[in-house]
Formats: C-alpha cells, structure tokens, sequence
C-alpha cells in the first residue's frame, strides 16, 4: 500500500507486466473484494482501457460501492467468489473490513488490532450463494483476465481454487493477492 520505492509499487508492477495494454482494445480486470472500490479507482487511473469485474458480498458495503462507483467500463457484482457454487454464512463484523467466511481467531493480536476504535466489534452472519470464477467466466463469455486481484479475508485460496480451469489453461496473466501474515482467522491459510 505504501509506494516506497519508486518504481518498485503495485502500480509499477502492474504498468511493467501489462506493457502491452497499449496494443490491447481492454484490459480485463477482476477485483474481487472490491470493499467500497479503492481498487476499482486505482484500476481506473492506471488503466484507460479496463473493464473491471467487481465483486463485493457485503450488502450494505455494496451499496456503498454502487454510489462511489460510477463508470459505464465497471460491473458491479454483489457476489462472493469461491472454490464451489454453494450456500455459506458470510460472518459480517462492525468493522466490515475484517468481515470473513472464517471467524477471527479469539485473542489474537488481530482481533485486538481490530478492536482498536471499535468498542462493539461483534459479529452477525448472512448466508448467501457463492460462485467460482470458472462458471461466472463461461456464463459471461469472458475469454481471459488480465489482472485478477483479491482481498478476501483469508478466503484467497478458495477463489483461486474456484479458477481451477481458467488457471490451468493460463488464462490469468496476472494475480495480486492481499492476504494477512500471522495468526487471524480460523482457518489455516493465515
């Protein structure tokens, strides 16, 4: 998040590896955990030529997304990614940012990291339908990604796992993963 070193950023990285956008009519563009579209807006000034896939599960978060976001080459999608097509609880907390399909580990220097600022962090779940991004692809004719970036709270291997097919077939130029060393959910990807 920090742009330490000059050209050494995620904006660099993403300029140098996608040198070819120049000869390319769109650059496709999968941000999945989109929050309330920080990513999206990054995207947007780096990349002239995007269509970006958002997705977000959250309701009221994608509500909010919906407002921020305004622009006819982005889809919003209220959708959560996974390894299968299912029904799960999504557990929502007040600081939605740390909202998860895992639970936060308890007394984790997470959780009290988290707890910061938030008096009432409690938890609440929603069930919704997840999706793979192998099916959500196919459904949408959506021949390649060209940047698919994911900050999912430790769900990231689960969303890559759901890309199986578009994965193998090298259909994915590019990968940014956002994930949490050190303990945080529980589950085993931390």
């Amino acid at each position: 998040r920090r742009k330490i070193v000059k050209h050494n950023d995620f904006d660099a990285i993403h300029k140098f590896l996608l040198e070819e956008e120049k000869k390319l009519d769109q650059i496709i563009i999968f941000d999945v955990g989109a929050n309330v579209g920080q990513s999206i807006t990054r995207f947007n000034q780096n990349f002239k030529k995007s269509k970006i896939y958002s997705f977000e599960p959250i309701p009221y978060v994608f509500e909010k997304l919906k407002k921020n976001i305004k622009n006819e080459n982005v889809q919003l999608h209220n959708l959560a990614l996974s390894s299968t097509i299912q029904e799960r609880d999504l557990n929502i907390y007040n600081y939605h940012q740390a909202s998860s399909f895992y639970k936060i580990k308890k007394n984790s220097k997470f959780q009290k990291f988290r707890e910061l600022g938030f008096k009432d962090n409690s938890m609440k779940s929603i069930k919704l339908k997840t999706e793979t991004i192998d099916n959500f692809v196919e459904k949408n004719s959506i021949e390649n990604i060209d940047l698919l970036k994911i900050d999912t709270q430790g769900h990231e291997g689960e969303v890559l796992a759901g890309a199986k097919n578009f994965l193998s077939k090298e259909k994915i130029k590019i990968i940014e993963v956002e994930f949490i060393l050190g303990i945080a959910y529980e589950n085993d990807l931390n």
